[in-house]
Order: structure tokens, then sequence, then C-alpha cells
């Protein structure tokens, strides 16, 4: 049942969604940055009511691996580690690092404020999916979230998540809950998966 609202929000903005592919800038994972842009707004088509943000971050794979959020590096499976280079995004208060499972590049992961050093016992509060701007040679990580692949399509996404509620053209789909909660999923010029970003930062301001 989808309930049509009105609703500004601000958009939580993730870097690759502007950084290395709408731009020639190539940065490592743990150079990349988020930013919030709190005079953005966008309408919501509709509230989403056929699954919840914990339905999501409670039914999600990395590398075969079972994790939910919230969760920190240190809770996750043997085999995942970071690249202990942490950055701090001054902007958003968030410590960002290089997620690693059994030597390949997976994810970056976002914490809360400004941590100098390792950031593993800390949770997470922004999960970013991606081929690391090219840093893992076999593409995106294998992952499942709700039954949508590292395989999934656009249309695969639409029969599991609906249409998204908040519109970004044909690249990106975002399902927005409220400005702590919501998934991003960005396409390739094929329709295929190219990154996702789960953010689930009950911490937050």
């Amino acid at each position: 049942m989808k309930k049509r609202v009105q609703k500004s929000v601000s958009l939580f903005l993730v870097a690759i969604f502007s950084v290395g592919i709408f731009t020639a800038c190539q940065k490592t994972p743990s150079q990349e940055t988020i930013e919030t842009t709190a005079n953005s707004s966008s309408d919501l088509i509709y509230e989403i009511t056929d699954w919840t943000m914990e339905d999501l971050i409670t039914d999600m794979e990395i590398c075969g691996q079972k994790i939910s959020l919230p969760c920190s590096v240190a809770d996750m499976e043997n085999g995942f580690k970071l690249r202990d280079e942490p950055t701090y995004i001054e902007s958003d208060n968030f410590t960002a690092d290089s997620l690693y499972y059994e030597d390949s590049y997976v994810a970056t992961v976002y914490v809360n404020g400004n941590i100098d050093k390792t950031i593993k016992d800390n949770n997470i509060a922004l999960l970013f999916i991606s081929d690391g701007m090219g840093e893992n040679k076999n593409g995106i990580s294998e992952f499942n979230i709700m039954g949508i692949t590292d395989k999934s399509s656009a249309e695969d996404v639409i029969k599991i998540l609906g249409e998204p509620n908040v519109s970004e053209g044909t690249r990106s789909y975002r399902y927005f809950f409220n400005d702590h909660e919501h998934i991003a999923i960005l396409f390739d010029e094929n329709n295929m998966i190219k990154a996702v970003s789960v953010y689930y930062n009950k911490m937050a301001n």
C-alpha cells in the first residue's frame, strides 16, 4: 500500500554520485567524500509502507557473510578488515575507511565523529558498496540486500522495492524514510547496479 505524501526532505548525497562518475576526478575509496545538502529538498512521491528500513538492514549479506545494521566492522565475520587509513570528513563529521574481505575491496564505511585511529569498534552509519573506483578489479562485490544482488538490474530493484519515492532520474533510485534512514542505488549505462549506499544513522543529530 503506497500512501502519497508531499513532504520536503534534505537529501544525503554519496560521493560516487558526483565524484568519479560524473567528473574526471579519481579518488581512492578512503578519500571519497559525502555531503549533506541542508539547503536542497525534494518532494517525496509517496511514503513507503510495503517494507521498512529495519526489514532491509536485517536482511543483508556481503561476500556471502550475513551482516545486520547497526553493527561495527569488529562485529562482522572473520575475513573483513579495514585498510586502517581513516579519513575525516569535517563538513559532515564522519570518518571513512575502506572495507576489505579476504584482501579484496568491498565497500567504504562511514562512522560518526572524528576517529583518529581505527574505526572498527564504531557502529557503521553509512555502508557504501562499490568497486572502489576500479580498485576491485572484479567489479562491485557480491552482495544480497533483501533479494537485490550485485547482478540485479533496475527492473529487478523495482520488482523487490517498488518505485523509488524520491525522483532522481533513471540512473539512481532513492528509497527514503527520513533524514537518517534511506537506501540509494546507482546504475550503469546498462541499467545494472554500479553502487549501493545504505544509510542508517540513529546517532545523527
